[in-house]
C-alpha cells in the first residue's frame, strides 16, 4: 500500500444528491486487512474480480450481487504492486 492513500466514498446523505467525498489517509489511519479474506467473502457473499489491468495499473472490484455494495481497489506498479486508491461506491 502506498501512503498517502486516496479514499473515495459516496456520501448518501448529501443534499440534494449523493456525492463522492475524497479523503487522504496516512499509514496510521489505514485499516487492515484491506481486502476481506477469501473465507470471509465466501461467508458474506461479495465477489472479488479483476475489472481492469495493464502493465502498470490494475483494478480489483468487490461486489455483492443484487445489492448496491461495490468497492474498488486500484493498484499501480512501482518497484512492486501497491494499492494507491480505494473507492467505495456503495450506497
Amino acid at each position: 500500500m502506498s501512503f498517502p492513500l486516496t479514499v473515495q466514498r459516496i456520501d448518501a446523505q448529501a443534499d440534494p444528491e449523493p456525492r463522492p467525498v475524497v479523503n487522504v489517509l496516512d499509514r496510521g489511519q489505514a485499516r487492515f486487512p484491506v481486502i476481506p479474506a477469501r473465507a470471509e467473502r465466501a461467508k458474506e457473499g461479495p465477489e472479488l474480480r479483476l475489472t481492469a489491468a495493464s502493465a502498470s495499473r490494475a483494478v480489483a472490484t468487490l461486489e455483492k450481487p443484487d445489492t448496491d455494495y461495490r468497492v474498488s481497489y486500484v493498484f499501480a506498479k512501482e518497484s512492486c504492486w501497491r494499492q494507491v486508491h480505494f473507492e467505495d461506491a456503495s450506497l
